[in-house]
């Protein structure tokens, strides 16, 4: 299990579409504070309010990344050849999920790393320290649980486009009905 892990995390980082992906996290966050601050003139905002915004959208980096990473496997007949040298399927899901996560969390950092722009145009945030860890932990959660989600999907579809459309439509579906759950939970309470 050890070679396997020690050969993802050397394939991860020196692979070009992880780097791309942490960069494209980045920009993003950048732009959504900056276009956040521009949008709003009033003043009243903080930096919370724009800090946390590209959380539902970061499944999508997740979907691709994962999908056309682990899709590679598949299309250079990888996987085959981990089995026949004696991996088992366990081994190789597990290697595959912890080099997807931490690739994940890296990307989290460039996005988080991207989110401090706002500090000089907005000040620091507000919040207590113990909302903020809570928002951070649950992040780090979503990501752990997204992550095994798109791992054992790419592994099953062997197509790398397909996997990858097929995973896009199953976040934004489930941005849909968090949504959806989350506007029930806000409704005031019936008299």
């Amino acid at each position: 299990m050890s070679k396997l892990l020690s050969a993802e995390l050397n394939r991860i980082m020196k692979s070009k579409l992880f780097w791309i992906t942490v960069a494209a996290m980045t920009i993003c966050e950048i732009y959504c504070i900056q276009f956040g601050v521009r949008v709003n003139k009033s003043g009243d905002v903080t930096l919370e309010q724009y800090y946390f915004y590209l959380a539902p959208m970061v499944g999508i980096f997740f979907a691709v990344f994962i999908s056309l990473f682990l899709g590679t496997e598949h299309s250079d007949s990888t996987i085959r050849n981990k089995m026949i040298i004696g991996h088992t399927r366990v081994q190789m899901y597990f290697s595959y999920y912890l080099t997807c996560l931490l690739g994940a969390v890296i990307m989290e950092i460039g996005w988080f790393l991207g989110g401090l722009t706002g500090i000089p145009l907005l000040g620091s945030f507000t919040s207590d320290t113990k909302m903020l860890a809570v928002y951070f932990i649950s992040i780090l959660l979503f990501t752990a649980a997204l992550t095994a989600l798109s791992v054992g999907i790419s592994l099953i579809m062997p197509n790398k486009a397909g996997s990858a459309v097929f995973q896009i439509i199953l976040v934004l579906i489930i941005i849909l009905l968090s949504s959806m759950i989350y506007n029930g939970l806000c409704e005031p309470k019936e008299s």
